[in-house]
């Protein structure tokens, strides 16, 4: 239907044809055929180029020059990395080789990752070169803080000859202090800006391994990040968990570790730190510390032969691991000592329960795991009446509760056994927090504890839990002093409890009859 511009005006089919064809005549001389043939090469046109960009993104050569951009911005990224580690590899300390091995370690496997994720949608035509690439850049990036090496130039102040260097692992040719205060800035800073808290200062040097005359170098036997971490987490276990600070010095002649802020002060640590080497130099009033590392005392229970240290059936089991819990490695210490502990030797038990006691003379509240480890140990092989492993135990004991930590029944067995007056109170909060599962220790306790038990049987307000959780210590363990409470509650409405009481006190009259 049609409107017309006036309301009422009718359109007749005619004067729309005359329009139309008027319209069309003043449009050009452009006919159907010619817009239908323009609008088909039109689509074909469009076709061609869909099939264009599809076959350019198969091939990927639409990408040519980003993918070249991509390729160039990850090796460039790559090779950054690889230069920066090579100048690590100097006379001089650098901003990588302070760091510890784990934190060089993410930078460069970090640098790979991205360098790798950058070249993958490159060149998909080319997957196996690059997937080598990318396996030599991971490779690469796993090794890189292996590979540097801190040169020492040679100093007047400390030139050995070669009969000294044949004695150094006996006799360190050092006698005196090595660094200065301006060697380790760090601690002298630790001290300005906090004079109340405890610091040390210890320096380890490598025996001198070598001395190359042609360029004046002289070669300190270097220390691995293994061993830097391990030196690291044992002193921070060592000091009760302090933390501590790696640091190269600038003279490269050795690895300064800076403990700060130690929990409790412990004015000479000589002892403690010959675990590592030879101590040549103590300020025990500062906290100063120097000596030789000793590499056969740092690689302790690494050289046992695996097949002997996991088998008890084997000679040398008992050796093997007694050398192994004077490892630094943590994880060493505490398998050794399960090892032993489930072994239960008859054989060389003195010498284990001394050795047991030697390596809990140092501080393992760190390291919970291993701690319970040790100490289960030495329950196992102390003889049952030796008060010696009192403190030892009770130090593991007191540190756990405090803490929160679950404690070895193992443990608090041996303690009231050999302690009753000093556990009386701590047996009696576990048996009231848990009394099926400390009864039985509770139960070697009957004369400190039964007191108590027989003041809460007189109560009246008793809950039924609480009365069956005292009648099934009495029942086992009570003596004649407790029947008469116990008969109190006879007439008890609940008859499971009736029953309990009355088991009770015809056990406690049997036993009481029999002491007789």
């Amino acid at each position: 239907m049609f409107h017309a511009s006036r309301e009422g005006q009718e359109v007749c089919a005619q004067c729309l044809e005359e329009e139309f064809s008027s319209g069309s005549s003043s449009a050009g001389t452009t006919t159907y055929k010619e817009l239908t043939k323009e609008y088909a090469v039109s689509v074909r046109k469009q076709k061609e180029r869909a099939s264009r960009m599809g076959r350019n993104l198969r091939s990927s050569s639409a990408y040519n020059v980003m993918g070249a951009v991509r390729c160039c911005l990850g090796v460039a990224l790559f090779l950054v990395c690889v230069f920066f580690f090579i100048i690590s590899d100097g006379d001089k300390p650098t901003f990588l080789n302070q760091l510890e091995f784990s934190y060089q370690l993410s930078i460069s496997f970090g640098a790979a990752i991205i360098a790798s994720l950058l070249l993958v949608p490159s060149f998909p035509r080319h997957k196996k070169v690059v997937a080598l690439v990318i396996a030599i850049m991971m490779g690469l990036g796993a090794t890189m803080p292996m590979f540097w090496h801190y040169k020492v130039p040679e100093t007047t102040e400390f030139v050995p000859t070669m009969v000294e260097e044949e004695q150094v692992v006996e006799e360190p040719v050092q006698t005196g202090r090595l660094l200065t205060d301006k060697d380790v800035p760090y601690f002298t800073e630790l001290e300005q800006n906090r004079p109340k808290s405890v610091h040390y200062c210890v320096f380890i040097r490598c025996d001198i391994a070598d001395k190359n005359t042609a360029d004046g170098v002289l070669y300190f036997g270097s220390m691995d990040q293994g061993t830097r971490n391990l030196v690291k987490t044992s002193l921070s276990r060592l000091l009760d968990g302090a933390r501590v600070e790696v640091n190269n010095p600038p003279n490269g002649s050795g690895v300064v570790f800076t403990i700060a802020n130690v929990p409790a002060e412990r004015k000479n640590i000589s002892s403690l730190l010959e675990r590592y080497g030879q101590v040549y130099y103590t300020d025990a009033a500062r906290g100063v510390y120097e000596l030789v590392l000793e590499s056969d005392r740092i690689k302790v229970g690494e050289d046992v032969d695996p097949a002997v240290l996991l088998d008890n059936h084997r000679p040398g089991f008992a050796e093997a691991n007694m050398r192994a819990l004077f490892s630094l490695d943590a994880k060493l210490v505490g398998a050794a000592a399960d090892r032993l502990a489930k072994a239960d030797l008859p054989m060389l038990r003195p010498d284990i329960y001394n050795k047991l006691l030697q390596c809990l003379a140092f501080s393992w509240k760190t390291d919970p795991n291993v701690h319970k480890s040790l100490v289960e140990a030495l329950v196992v092989y102390a003889p049952e009446t030796d008060t010696k492993i009192v403190p030892v135990l009770w130090d593991y004991f007191e540190h756990n509760l405090r803490a929160g930590r679950g404690v070895s029944s193992k443990v608090v067995h041996r303690l009231a056994l050999l302690a009753p007056q000093q556990m009386k109170t701590p047996v009696l909060k576990l048996w009231q927090s848990n009394p099926a599962a400390w009864n039985d220790i509770a139960g070697l306790l009957v004369a400190e504890l039964e007191p108590y038990m027989i003041e809460q049987l007189s109560r009246t307000d008793l809950s039924l839990k609480e009365l069956s959780d005292l009648l099934n210590y009495e029942q086992p363990y009570g003596t004649a002093k407790a029947l008469q409470v116990v008969q109190q509650h006879a007439n008890h409405p609940d008859k499971a409890i009736a029953r309990k009481v009355e088991n009770t006190v015809a056990d406690i009259t049997a036993r009481s009859n029999a002491a007789q």
